[in-house]
């Protein structure tokens, strides 16, 4: 027993050496600076999945998101920062004793990240090794929101060309209800696209027309501050040569009477392929979406 016990002492005292005797080749990698908080954005808070990062000198260190650990809410998270091994001056593994930390915060919408104010201060905070307490990031972006919408055309070749490029008609309703809370004319480029900026942030059912198709309308979009939102509005059914978002007789009668040309308002009417001429495509194209309603109908 007095030979193990030796043995064992012999070991111990070993490992302490190897950890705390300054070595460059031994020396242990001190422990983490670890934080818990919250994070929000204009006095919000934040959605679960947020990013959260931890940035010395310009370099991100560590990353994590919020809510994704067992009792956290929806907007906290914990953050643990590497600390830099002193004896192996040669190579930054993390943060140094006095360094200053600093957060940023990236919501699964934001294209960037955002700088975050650290318990309302615009200062980081100290790295120390095994440092441990709470920290309330904060970040201000503008009120407002950017639509990123997507429409898809009938009777034309793939995109980009083009003839995906037609006048829209953008309709912001207060959610539920049939109330226009604003207004927006654009064009959609080559594939379809379009752009609605300083949207008022807020939740919102949004409704597209074209002049020669149905409306479609995608509703409960939630446009968060400083948030760009993809919104893809499906397929716009073609066929409403009178502009009356329901596809009938009087919209057969009118192809019919332009039928064969080539110029003017017949194709501002009638052309639904854009193509040039009223055709048979034309007349297609109307025939199976005949009887049918735009979605903003009657709104």
């Amino acid at each position: 027993m007095g030979k193990l016990r030796v043995l064992v002492v012999f070991f111990v005292a070993a490992a302490l050496l190897w950890c705390f005797v300054p070595n460059p080749v031994s020396a242990c990698q001190p422990g983490p600076c670890r934080w818990d908080g919250s994070a929000e954005v204009n006095g919000v808070g934040v959605p679960a999945g947020t990013a959260i990062s931890a940035w010395i000198n310009g370099v991100k260190w560590a990353e994590t998101t919020t809510g994704s650990m067992a009792g956290q809410e929806a907007s906290e998270f914990r953050i643990e920062v590497p600390a830099d091994n002193p004896y192996t001056s040669d190579v930054i593994e993390g943060g140094k004793t006095w360094d200053r930390v600093f957060f940023k915060i990236k919501r699964p919408y934001d294209a960037d990240w955002l700088a975050a104010r650290i318990n309302s201060e615009d200062s980081g905070v100290y790295f120390a090794e095994c440092w441990y307490f709470p920290v309330l990031l904060t970040a201000e972006v503008p009120a407002f929101a950017t639509v990123e919408g997507q429409v898809h055309l009938q009777g034309r070749p793939a995109p980009p060309d083009s003839s995906w490029e037609t006048p829209l008609t953008v309709k912001f309703f207060q959610t539920g209800t049939d109330n226009v809370v604003g207004t927006e004319d654009v064009t959609t480029d080559n594939e379809g696209k379009f752009t609605v900026a300083d949207v008022a942030s807020d939740t919102y059912d949004i409704g597209v027309k074209c002049p020669r198709s149905l409306s479609e309308l995608v509703s409960g979009v939630v446009l968060p501050a400083g948030a760009t939102i993809p919104v893809d509005f499906g397929t716009l059914r073609e066929g409403d040569a009178n502009n009356d978002d329901v596809i009938t007789g009087l919209d057969y009668a009118m192809l019919w009477s332009f039928f064969g040309q080539t110029a003017g308002e017949a194709l501002d009417k009638c052309d639904f392929n854009r193509d040039g001429a009223v055709t048979g495509m034309d007349y297609s194209l109307l025939w199976n979406n005949f009887d049918q309603i735009g979605d903003m109908y009657g709104m």
